[in-house]
């Protein structure tokens, strides 16, 4: 009860319509929709997955910076939820912050226990952010235990 509450009201608060998010495998949590995705209607069962599905249409559709917001109103929500964190550092290092990715993409490490995939997509944009930051040897270290955990 208490997620569809929150489900609810998220939905109220949006500026997209739910109906023009793009639902599709790959896309939510990061990744751009394919090639002949079609806008699917998203049932906002699970927060999270509401709000990394919103920040993904809302990147996609140049809107960073909302996207951003999305996101850090989730992390608020689910602190706990590495997924939010990771897709944070995804959009601070495609903008141009390198640490505070950095940042972002440990403490997604922090949380995500032994979800493996989570974790190398964690260490890559770990390793981006110290090649941009001018760090080759921490990058390649990154690189490195990203690849360990393929």
């Amino acid at each position: 009860m208490g997620a569809a509450l929150v489900a609810t009201w998220l939905a109220g608060c949006s500026q997209v319509p739910v109906h023009e998010l793009h639902k599709s495998v790959g896309t939510i949590g990061g990744g751009a929709p394919r090639s002949g995705d079609q806008p699917t209607t998203l049932i906002a069962t699970d927060p999270v997955e509401f709000l990394l599905a919103r920040a993904d249409f809302l990147d996609h559709a140049g809107e960073s910076l909302k996207a951003a917001a999305t996101l850090e109103r989730g992390v608020r929500i689910a602190p706990e939820d590495a997924r939010l964190w990771l897709r944070l550092a995804q959009l601070r290092l495609a903008s141009g912050s390198a640490l505070l990715a950095e940042s972002l993409a440990i403490k997604s490490i922090s949380l995500a226990a032994d979800d493996r995939d989570l974790l190398r997509r964690s260490w890559e944009v770990i390793s981006d952010a110290r090649a941009k930051a001018g760090d080759p040897g921490g990058s390649e270290v990154a690189r490195q235990r990203a690849i360990a955990l393929q």
